[in-house]
């Protein structure tokens, strides 16, 4: 028995036999008897002698317990006497001391129930879960499905990959995963241990909090370590992070090959000289939003220099990424930037190497795509080598 639970025995025909827990609970039991009442799911009442034909064909029943203006949240569960071997039946119900605290907190206090085949369900949410998962009715026998319902579609399996581990190592599960209401994005953590453990089902214990402030910071420190102020691609010291990570992969996979691209734009320098740096700023924000819209969620597009940048991509042979190299320079000079009533054209040439040439270490590549590019600009500039 835990701190802050009212345990009540009933016999083989539903009546009060005795009952443990704080002098609190030993009140509530004596006012009870009187005047007590279950309610099973969202609207089922019933008095505790009906519970033998309730309990017929189930071993365990989730309840809120009302008498005198109290209520408490708990469970029953069909056991039978050690001696008599007649049915019995044991409710636990948490004392309104625990019960007001786990109103008052701002969190959602939860109780999950798991079945034998690792099939889950919420047996019991406090009341901020209306709020905090915006559900205008909460309905016990859909609430595992309501809660589901709103995670995030990028989130969904990763939350369900992590309960599935806890569950069959019976240890704590934490997570932390988006969810998503309307047009609105919110961050959760959730935190649950397992309490009890029977040869049918698992109980877990646990509560989801909001950490959106503490995520949009830690994403905000992220991005300002990863991220070009000006352009919105990634900074030179991220891209070589990823590149060297991406080519253990490659090392590691001899069919798998990642190439590298190289961009550097034509006569940058007298954009500046004729239209002011605030000008030039503005065609590299430009070309990046460009580029970023034709490449690849996975891929990796970063400013390393001034005006030189450069793309990482993932399994893609030489030969695919000339055909990528060459569509991007026709992008870019095909685009015309407006800029205080001038138009502005730019262009680039790109140097292409990849592992495929053999190139296995992130500083050969990048002096192979360097060389690429420099015999590009050799011959005339506004192309792909």
């Amino acid at each position: 028995m835990r701190d802050g639970e009212l345990v009540i025995l009933f016999d083989a025909e539903g009546l009060a036999i005795s009952a443990s827990g704080d002098n609190q609970g030993r009140t509530h039991l004596s006012s009870f008897l009187k005047d007590i009442c279950f309610i099973d799911d969202e609207s089922v009442k019933f008095k505790s002698d009906q519970l033998p034909a309730i309990m017929q064909t189930r071993n365990h029943i989730d309840v809120t317990l009302k008498a005198k203006n109290q209520t408490l949240i708990g469970e029953i569960r069909k056991t039978h006497h050690l001696q008599t071997d007649e049915p019995i039946y044991i409710g636990r119900f948490l004392c309104d001391q625990l019960f007001s605290l786990i109103h008052s907190i701002p969190a959602v206090v939860f109780r999950y129930k798991v079945d034998k085949d690792h099939r889950g369900t919420f047996t019991f949410v406090s009341p901020q879960a209306s709020e905090f998962f915006c559900i205008k009715k909460v309905l016990k026998r859909q609430l595992t499905k309501q809660i589901i319902s709103v995670i995030h579609e990028d989130d969904i399996e990763r939350v369900k990959a992590s309960m599935e581990k806890a569950i069959t190592s019976g240890s704590e599960w934490q997570c932390d995963f988006r969810i998503q209401i309307q047009n609105q994005i919110k961050w959760v953590y959730g935190h649950a241990l397992p309490t009890v453990d029977t040869f049918d089902a698992s109980w877990w214990d646990g509560f989801f909090i909001d950490i959106s402030e503490k995520k949009s910071l830690e994403l905000k420190l992220i991005k300002e370590s990863t991220v070009d102020p000006l352009t919105s691609a990634y900074n030179r010291r991220y891209f070589i992070e990823r590149l060297d990570d991406e080519l253990k992969q490659c090392r590691l996979e001899t069919n798998k090959h990642l190439s590298l691209l190289t961009l550097d734009f034509d006569y940058f320098k007298s954009i500046n000289d004729q239209y002011g740096h605030d000008a030039g700023d503005n065609v590299l924000q430009s070309i990046v939003k460009l580029v970023l819209n034709n490449i690849r969620k996975t891929d990796c597009f970063a400013r390393v220099g001034g005006e030189e940048f450069s793309l990482i991509l993932s399994e893609t042979d030489y030969k695919a990424a000339l055909s990528i190299a060459e569509k991007l320079r026709m992008l870019i000079a095909e685009k015309t930037i407006d800029y205080r009533g001038s138009k502005i054209n730019i262009t680039v040439t790109i140097g292409v190497a990849s592992t495929e040439q053999g190139f296995s270490e992130s500083k050969q590549l990048m002096r192979a795509a360097d060389r690429a590019l420099y015999e590009g600009k050799d011959m005339g500039r506004n192309c792909v080598k």
